[in-house]
């Protein structure tokens, strides 16, 4: 029992620093592809998601849920990517 449960925990936590990494990575993309517009950013962020293999839809949904907030923490100036996925709790 405590074997599962320290698994899971490794489990949960892996994953927890996988999405800080995807969330880190999405916010630098959208530093660098923003101004060149949505639709460029949108494309930018599917190639991206689609080389992430099994985290590919974890990804996209994360990307849709958002980006909103991400370009938001953009305008206002804040552009560090820890900082802001800290700010929406994926660091």
């Amino acid at each position: 029992m405590m074997k599962s449960v320290l698994l899971l925990v490794f489990v949960l936590a892996a994953c927890q620093a996988d999405l800080c990494s995807i969330c880190t990575d999405v916010v630098e993309i959208a530093v660098e592809y923003a101004p060149q517009g949505e639709d460029a950013l949108k494309q930018k962020l599917d190639e991206y998601c689609d080389d992430l293999g099994g985290f590919s839809g974890i990804c996209k949904a994360f990307c849709d849920s958002e980006l909103q907030n991400i370009l938001k923490y953009l305008e206002s100036g804040d552009v560090n990517p820890k900082d802001v996925c800290h700010d929406i709790r994926l660091c």
